[in-house]
């Protein structure tokens, strides 16, 4: 798979790019229901800045359990709805998206975490002829690494964390036209307001194969977290 990404990325080199500024809203819910086992919730509403419109909403939850301290395995749906241009306005095409996810949070200083994040998206995207829905759906498989480092700042404030971050997602299976996906660079900044509730700035820099060019895109993004049960944030 690192291979053909490596090949497909030096491919993307020559297409055409286009850039785009977006912003993305979301929250994040997590419940600790025992000792080993909680479940996330999370709504995902991204948009475009000029025109302001809707680029895709994304809705998932996920069971995850605690295998040893600092190592997460578990399991979830992603439903997805992208809003697709066409010549007479807007389709919008749907996907059911379970997924596999394996977490290792690895500390590298007393303060320092680094935290390994690697998923495995069964996508079934409903079929289309550029205007309107067709019977069916085409699946494929998408695998994705994320590598993010976080560091407290407890000067501003306990719980307080610098993120930074970097994904890589593959494509795989028979119906794709690129097994490289896209590439993300994330840097964001978590800030506690209550011991249940946090929220989060941050930008990212996407560079996503299209469907004719490469997509360059430029995001701010703005998170809600809540916890509840046992998860708490320190005050």
């Amino acid at each position: 798979m690192l291979f053909f990404w490596i090949y497909d990325i030096d491919e993307a080199y020559a297409q055409d790019r286009v850039h785009q500024q977006l912003y993305w809203t979301r929250i994040n819910l997590q419940s600790q229901i025992a000792d080993k086992w909680q479940v996330n919730a999370e709504l995902d509403n991204r948009r475009f800045m000029h025109p302001d419109k809707e680029q895709q909403i994304i809705f998932q939850t996920q069971a995850l359990y605690t295998l040893r301290p600092g190592m997460l395995g578990g399991a979830g749906l992603s439903l997805s709805w992208v809003y697709t241009p066409t010549k007479t306005g807007t389709m919008v095409v749907p996907e059911i998206r379970p997924f596999q996810i394996f977490v290792i949070t690895q500390p590298l200083s007393p303060r320092l975490l680094l935290q390994h994040r690697y998923r495995v998206d069964e996508r079934f995207i409903h079929l289309h002829d550029g205007m309107r829905l067709t019977e069916g759906y085409r699946y494929n498989w998408r695998f994705a690494y994320q590598a993010q480092l976080s560091y407290p700042v407890a000067a501003v404030k306990p719980g307080s964390l610098l993120k930074v971050a970097n994904d890589i997602m593959v494509n795989a299976g028979k119906n794709i036209a690129s097994h490289f996906d896209q590439y993300r660079f994330y840097l964001g900044f978590e800030y506690p307001l209550t011991h249940r509730w946090a929220t989060e700035a941050g930008y990212m820099h996407i560079y996503q194969q299209g469907r004719q060019n490469i997509l360059v895109r430029d995001v701010l993004r703005l998170s809600i977290y809540g916890r509840f049960g046992g998860a708490r944030y320190p005050r």
